[in-house]
């Protein structure tokens, strides 16, 4: 197969670093398709890591309503494109393809069997398809078939940025750690997590970085990072691109359901999840990564989970549901996995 693929996803950065694995995989199995992504300012740049052609695009500028939809249906048309595939499958990808030429392929994104296992207020005993398995169902469609028993070849970075600080110890294992995420059902509160990364450090001499970004997490971070020696955070000090180049170099990833841990997974990192009011079995488990290294609320204290497909949630009681996890039970995975 030799032809050209325009894929569109607009959305939130962990699903867009969920579809990097995927694409990756399309290239090493279909070395003939030229892809090119359409995706948010500044998310373009994890696909160019990736060796991946991608736009990043500004739907509220450039592209602002349907006179920029009109202009960039046109773009994606000069480019011309056997087919487009809409893994976002919202009002303006479906405007996008009334306006392109090209023939779409679009998204299911499986509302109602999330709102199913939402509603039924237990927890779940199978997993609903996960995002990677639902991005590949479009490829399907298209003819494009792909392999998920074939592992992906690690990302190659030529350049690896320079810290801007730094550790006693550079030779000691590094690992990563992002606390934070879009809602706070899904965060592991701060205080607590100083005192993993205390456990952490009582048992094993590793170096720790910490990610995140925006101005409360920078904050925060420089403040957690403060009371420790071999801990720092890369928040503000360094961009997106050169984050992730970093998370490519760690022994492990420890993170929230977030953004963070999509794209420690996208450069073939081991990633330990914490998870609050949502759920794996939902469809947004990290790629590749083992069932084992997700780690979920009590079940006893916090039965009906998962109560949230995305962690916005309205229920005091549920929206602590992630304090359960006892910090020395995070602690003591990562150490676990690290002797791995």
């Amino acid at each position: 197969m030799s032809e050209k693929i325009i894929i569109l996803r607009f959305s939130a950065l962990g699903d867009v670093a969920m579809l990097v694995p995927v694409m990756r995989l399309v290239k090493q199995q279909y070395p003939d398709i030229r892809l090119k992504v359409y995706t948010k300012k500044p998310f373009h740049q994890i696909f160019e890591l990736a060796d991946i052609q991608a736009e990043g695009v500004d739907l509220k500028s450039e592209y602002k309503g349907i006179f920029g939809l009109r202009q960039l249906a046109k773009e994606i048309d000069e480019w011309d494109p056997a087919i487009v595939l809409d893994m976002h499958a919202v009002l303006r990808t479906f405007i996008l393809n009334a306006f392109c030429r090209t023939k779409f392929y679009r998204l299911h994104k499986a509302r109602k069997e999330k709102a199913a296992m939402i509603k039924s207020r237990q927890r779940p005993e199978n997993a609903l398809l996960s995002m990677h398995e639902r991005y590949a169902q479009v490829l399907d469609k298209a003819g494009i078939k792909v392999d998920f028993k074939e592992k992906c070849s690690p990302i190659s970075i030529k350049h690896l940025p320079q810290l801007p600080f730094e550790f006693n110890d550079s030779s000691l294992p590094f690992i990563g750690i992002a606390p934070f995420s879009a809602h706070s059902s899904k965060e592991y509160p701060i205080d607590k997590m100083r005192k993993v990364i205390q456990q952490i450090l009582d048992e094993k001499s590793v170096n720790i970085l910490l990610f995140g970004g925006g101005t409360r997490e920078t904050e925060e971070l420089d403040a957690l990072a403060g009371k420790f020696d071999n801990v720092h955070s890369t928040a503000g000090k360094l961009n997106l691109k050169d984050q992730v180049k970093w998370m490519g170099q760690l022994a492990l990833m420890l993170s929230m359901d977030s953004g963070n841990g999509h794209l420690a997974a996208m450069m073939g990192v081991r990633v330990i999840t914490i998870w609050g009011a949502t759920h794996p079995y939902l469809g947004f488990q990290p790629f590749g990564q083992k069932a084992e290294d997700q780690l979920l609320p009590d079940a006893t204290i916090y039965p009906k989970i998962p109560v949230s497909v995305y962690g916005k949630i309205n229920d005091t009681f549920y929206k602590n549901a992630i304090q359960s996890i006892d910090a020395k039970q995070i602690a003591d995975k990562v150490i676990s996995a690290l002797k791995d």
